[in-house]
């Protein structure tokens, strides 16, 4: 009942994935069933992944010392709110299609979190990015956050075809000359 594959070097199919790019794959017993699964799959560029994963309901955690946190939910994961309740914030996790409104001005700050996905299906949270920040409510944006953030502020963005996850980028300001990370 294991999935698995034999007779085929996957090191050599790993390798030439990579060169190709993410692409739809599925395993299968017979290459019929598996080009018929392919056809019938949803591609994943389409999906809204971060809406899969979301909290369906607001959830609060921590205590109010040093101000109140909205995460809008793409996926976060729990440590990212424990690490904000231990500096002293009480943190709001909502959910992923929450719509900016009046009741969510009370908030010190937003996180948009990280999460799986392309940021471009991300439309509810992009909105919400766009109106905090034209209400001057300071907002940080982790992994698939800042995509979210850039897109709501007019900038674009589009998959790599290597990943390059967990490390530092230099981004330059265009209108002072000056690296940052």
């Amino acid at each position: 009942g294991i999935s698995g594959i034999v007779g085929i070097d996957t090191r050599e199919l790993t390798l030439d994935l990579r060169e190709r790019g993410v692409m739809m794959g599925a395993l299968a017993s017979s290459i019929e069933e598996g080009v018929s699964a392919l056809q019938s799959a949803e591609s994943y560029s389409k999906i809204d992944f971060c809406k899969l994963v979301s909290t369906e309901n607001p959830i609060k955690y921590g205590k109010n010392v040093n101000g109140r946190i909205a995460v809008i939910d793409c996926g976060v994961k729990l440590n990212i709110v424990r690490s904000l309740v231990k500096r002293g914030f009480e943190v709001t996790v909502l959910p992923y299609e929450t719509e900016f409104d009046e009741s969510n001005s009370k908030f010190d700050g937003v996180v948009i979190s990280n999460g799986p996905g392309d940021p471009k299906n991300c439309a509810p949270p992009i909105e919400f990015a766009r109106m905090s920040i034209e209400s001057g409510i300071p907002i940080l944006g982790i992994c698939l956050g800042t995509q979210i953030i850039a897109l709501s502020q007019g900038a674009d963005t589009y998959k790599l075809k290597y990943g390059h996850r967990g490390q530092n980028k230099p981004c330059i300001d265009l209108e002072t000359g000056r690296s940052l990370i």
